[in-house]
């Protein structure tokens, strides 16, 4: 199994400056840039009794805000220590640093109604994500990891076979004629290849480059089990991951049969998230993108 360096990704503050010069009505793929940006974002400050629970060295860093406890049920959080000092008189409590952005992002459900990044910040440094994103969110959060552990792996390192079987989000390049995955001839590999997308950004990505031969093709989103069966009942040699992104991860024949003949493990249960927004949302919060959003 190959794959390339991981791509840092960038500062969670530009991502947010950026996304806020685009106006009322950006795009998705303008969302999808600011949420890999937070939940790639390693250094988050939240509510010391959340920070012990995910990621219990963030004691290590604490700030005692005693501002107003609020009467509402968001989630404030913070992505730097400057920023939560901004909060001084707009938030009460303990915050601890350095929870991984994964790890907060899957967390998001009940009793919280709504994340709000950076609150008392300047508003193109603020963002919401509503009650009614938190499926947004927790696939973020699975895409981040499952690009992760495999950008960890040594060329020599066998695949992580549970965690490719358990993603439930794989976007798999299927044809509108045949209704079946897509085999591409790429260099190297000795074969044809299946084409998959772990996160809905690599996926923008692919398809806009490929100019009049999207039409094509199109998309077809599978979890581990049932993208491992399709590309193993193909001629596929390869399975190739995020292709054409800065960290593509391509997976042999071993390797695809490995996956598809693994037991399926008992899926952890999900944070409950209300279907409804309990909260009132701030006047100035926008919805511009539905319930995942900056502020202002």
């Amino acid at each position: 199994m190959a794959s390339t360096a991981q791509d840092p990704g960038p500062d969670p503050l530009q991502a947010l400056a950026a996304f806020a010069q685009l106006g009322t009505e950006p795009a998705h793929t303008d969302v999808d840039r600011v949420m890999r940006s937070l939940v790639e974002h390693d250094g988050w400050y939240v509510p010391a009794a959340l920070a012990t629970r995910l990621w219990p060295r963030a004691a290590d860093s604490r700030v005692d805000l005693r501002g107003d406890p609020g009467a509402g049920g968001e989630l404030h959080v913070f992505t730097d220590r400057e920023a939560v000092m901004r909060a001084q008189r707009s938030t009460h409590g303990s915050y601890a640093g350095g929870v991984p952005g994964a790890r907060l992002f899957a967390s998001l459900g009940a009793p919280h109604t709504a994340l709000w990044v950076n609150p008392s910040s300047p508003r193109e440094h603020q963002w919401w994500v509503s009650a009614g994103a938190y499926d947004v969110a927790h696939s973020w959060a699975g895409a981040v990891r499952i690009e992760r552990t495999l950008t960890a792996l040594a060329p020599s390192d066998p695949p992580p076979v549970q965690a490719l079987r358990g993603y439930p989000g794989y976007q798999v390049l299927h044809s509108h004629v045949t209704g079946e995955p897509v085999l591409v001839d790429l260099p190297g590999l000795g074969g044809p290849a299946v084409l998959a997308f772990i996160a809905p950004d690599r996926a923008s990505a692919f398809l806009d480059r490929l100019g009049p031969a999207r039409a094509d093709a199109h998309l077809v989103t599978a979890d581990g089990a049932s993208a491992f069966a399709q590309v193993r009942d193909t001629a596929a040699t390869a399975f190739v991951l995020n292709p054409g992104s800065p960290q593509p991860f391509t997976l042999a024949r071993s390797d695809i049969e490995a996956v598809a003949a693994a037991p399926t493990d008992a899926a952890p249960p999900r944070p409950a998230a209300p279907d409804d927004i309990v909260a009132d949302r701030p006047a100035w919060a926008t919805r511009a993108t539905g319930e995942v959003t900056r502020v202002g």
